[in-house]
């Protein structure tokens, strides 16, 4: 919850900056590929984080990544502004955040379609147009497999959920029936 709060702070600084300077895609662009490329480094990650490294040593490290990468100054001067205050282990919350801050200034909205069988990609273009039309927002969908949806399809887009599925179908029917 700490660590989500900071990312906040840290990421609405980050979203001003970039926005003042048009800069909001490329800023998001650079973050998101540094931020990869810490995670998945071990020795890189252990040394921008090891508090048994100077900070002199973690600030040669880090000189030596942006040097690699040619990241934007923005985006270069916010990542040894994390790692000065020792707040370098939040960049992944920190770019997630950023990625919904990004989507909700240019209308999009992220979702699910969940299904009992592989949807074609076709399927969730038209699923995610539909949705789209109906919540007046760009509406990016994820598929994922669930056998217990037994048919038909539930997409969920933020809070809403838009559930087509046959169980729930069923158990409609059943209801009805008990109620008589």
């Amino acid at each position: 919850m700490i660590s989500t709060r900071v990312a906040q702070r840290y990421t609405r600084a980050l979203f001003e900056l970039a926005e003042d300077a048009g800069q909001l895609v490329e800023v998001g662009s650079d973050l998101q590929e540094l931020s990869r490329v810490i995670q998945t480094d071990e020795s890189l990650r252990t040394a921008l984080l090891s508090p048994l490294l100077t900070r002199s040593a973690r600030g040669q490290v880090m000189a030596a990544l942006l040097d690699t990468a040619q990241p934007l100054p923005l985006v270069a001067r916010f990542l040894v502004v994390l790692l000065d205050a020792r707040k370098l282990s939040c960049l992944p919350d920190i770019v997630t955040e950023y990625q919904r801050r990004a989507d909700e200034r240019s209308g999009r909205v992220h979702g699910e379609a969940v299904s009992a069988l592989p949807l074609a990609d076709a399927d969730v273009a038209d699923l995610a147009k539909a949705l789209s039309s109906a919540l007046q927002k760009e509406v990016l969908l994820a598929p994922r497999q669930d056998p217990a949806v037994l048919g038909g399809v539930v997409a969920q887009v933020g809070n809403l959920v838009f559930d087509g599925s046959l169980r729930t179908q069923l158990q409609r029917m059943k209801d009805n029936l008990i109620k008589g």
